[in-house]
């Protein structure tokens, strides 16, 4: 009997390895077929073209095979991630997405756009700011559903700004952005019961530094186009009339620094918060998983008059938001 039974699972077993050797030989063929669209895609020219990068069945293999055969050179190449990218509403409904793989595969991509010649960082700024007001959140959401890449989302844009002044500040139309920043944050009433992923709160770092560099920009275009033909105080009033226009305030900050009207303490202080947080006038607001600003009547402005007329006294002025600085700079 035993023997029996042994020469039965001597059969049995020896089905399985011919099984497993016919899978074996098939998968060497559905990977030798592979390979061979993927070169024949990519000897077309921007293979890549034809899927999207995005979507969780596209592996980096393939992906990494389509970009050697047909290398992104050109700043179209943003806009194809921007299209791409907007069908994240799409793409997270997969069972195999992961944000994390996302995040970074959508950061190396922008860095790819980064190094482009003429142009590239500029494409790759407004990306990020893409990225931050609408990718990061659903466009009709008040409750951001990746709050944790918030803050290092702005600190690219954060980055890429610096180096483009250092470069020699081009312009930017950085006014409009805070315009659409803003309608994104008022489109709709918030329904947050948490402001740790509250689009509103979220976005306000981003709109603070956005707004003191359109304050700059504008500054710096009216000084040129006008500033060597007109006396100061008409230069100023130009100035005053450009903001009002571009819907900048003149004081454009939305943290200042404060200290506690009772005790010896001095932090941050948010000028503004989302509706849902306005009524019950909190000591603290919170704008990400750990990271709190004081807001509220309790807290008084240490420079509440912004330094218009001298650049390194708003230097100093940023400086006195440093010490507790969420990364805004």
């Amino acid at each position: 009997m035993h023997r029996a039974l042994d020469d039965e699972f001597d059969t049995l077993l020896g089905k399985c390895r011919n099984f497993v050797a016919f899978m074996d030989g098939k998968m060497s063929c559905i990977q030798k077929s592979m390979q061979e669209a993927t070169e024949a895609i990519g000897r077309r020219g921007n293979g890549w073209e034809s899927v999207n990068i995005f979507s969780p069945p596209i592996t980096c293999e393939i992906l990494r095979g389509l970009q050697e055969q047909s290398t992104p050179r050109e700043l179209s190449y943003a806009n194809y991630i921007r299209k791409h990218m907007y069908k994240i509403e799409e793409i997270s409904k997969h069972e195999g997405f992961d944000p994390d793989w996302f995040m970074k595969l959508l950061e190396e991509e922008i860095t790819r756009v980064y190094v482009m010649p003429n142009g590239g960082i500029q494409a790759a700024l407004e990306l990020y700011l893409d990225v931050k007001i609408d990718i990061l959140q659903s466009p009709g959401e008040t409750i951001s559903c990746m709050t944790q890449y918030h803050e290092q989302i702005t600190q690219k844009i954060c980055d890429i700004l610096q180096i483009l002044i250092y470069q020699g500040r081009p312009f930017l139309n950085l006014a409009r952005t805070c315009r659409r920043l803003r309608k994104r944050m008022d489109r709709n009433e918030c329904g947050g019961d948490g402001s740790d992923k509250c689009v509103y709160n979220l976005l306000l770092p981003t709109l603070d530094m956005l707004q003191r560099y359109s304050y700059t920009e504008i500054q710096e275009n009216v000084h040129n186009a006008i500033g060597h033909r007109l006396p100061a105080e008409l230069t100023h009033l130009v100035f005053e009339y450009t903001m009002a226009s571009e819907e900048v305030p003149l004081d454009p900050r939305i943290f200042v620094a404060a200290k506690h009207k009772d005790i010896t303490i001095r932090s941050r202080k948010a000028r503004q918060a989302c509706r849902h947080y306005r009524p019950a006038c909190r000591d603290y607001m919170l704008l990400s998983e750990d990271r709190y600003y004081t807001y509220g009547p309790n807290w008084i402005e240490t420079i509440p008059e912004f330094p218009h007329h001298d650049p390194s006294k708003r230097e100093e002025e940023l400086d006195s938001l440093k010490h507790n600085a969420y990364l805004i700079w």
